[in-house]
């Protein structure tokens, strides 16, 4: 194990026990995918996060609370990708669920489309749709669950999401640091993977 690998495992270990996560299946995938994040992120800016600890706490941990919300054999969108927090990192670690990971940006999109070959992420597909493109296409109804992070406000993504989701399925929203609306009928789930108290709101 490099020592990139075992460094990056006690970092995630807690949150990975907490939400059931197998480090030993899923850690050395995770390990390739922080380095490569780091490695590109000197080169175009991906994330605010420069070092491991930051990217591990702040951002991988970060989108381990999702896990549970998503079905086995679920069909999952990230919306606005990004350096793939947390589509990457969900794809990863539920190797089960097909996921679209829709980022408009092209040097994000390139970043995305090199770790999806170079891990071998069969169940990935990276597309360079706008969001409201991808609904008037084939985006409409399509998903079990969707999941923005950072990108819309959080009420405006909660509505936005319903158009992906088929009916019963999940839009998956962040709440920030101060208590936000949201509509009626969202859930609240609180959790703390080690970089202090957040929220994820689940709508339906």
């Amino acid at each position: 194990m490099s020592e990139l690998s075992e460094l990056l495992r006690v970092l995630l270990e807690p949150a990975a026990v907490r939400y059931g996560i197998d480090l030993g299946t899923s850690g050395r995938l995770l390990a390739s995918y922080a380095d490569r994040l780091l490695a590109w992120n000197q080169r175009i800016n991906l994330t605010g996060a420069r070092d491991l600890e930051t990217l591990a706490l702040e951002h991988i941990a970060d989108a381990f609370p999702l896990v549970p919300h998503l079905a086995p054999s679920a069909r999952c969108i990230d919306v606005g990708s990004g350096a793939g927090l947390p589509g990457i990192v969900l794809a990863i670690v539920r190797s089960d669920v097909v996921f679209t990971l829709l980022e408009p940006i092209q040097k994000r999109r390139t970043f995305l489309s090199a770790v999806v070959r170079d891990l071998g992420l069969a169940r990935v597909t990276v597309l360079g749709d706008r969001l409201n493109a991808h609904v008037a296409g084939r985006g409409r109804e399509a998903y079990d669950a969707a999941i923005s992070r950072a990108v819309f406000p959080l009420a405006e993504w909660l509505e936005l999401g319903r158009r992906l989701v088929c009916p019963g399925g999940a839009v998956l929203g962040f709440a920030g640091s101060r208590e936000e609306a949201v509509p009626a009928g969202a859930a609240r789930v609180p959790y703390d993977v080690g970089a202090g108290p957040r929220v994820i709101v689940v709508g339906r």
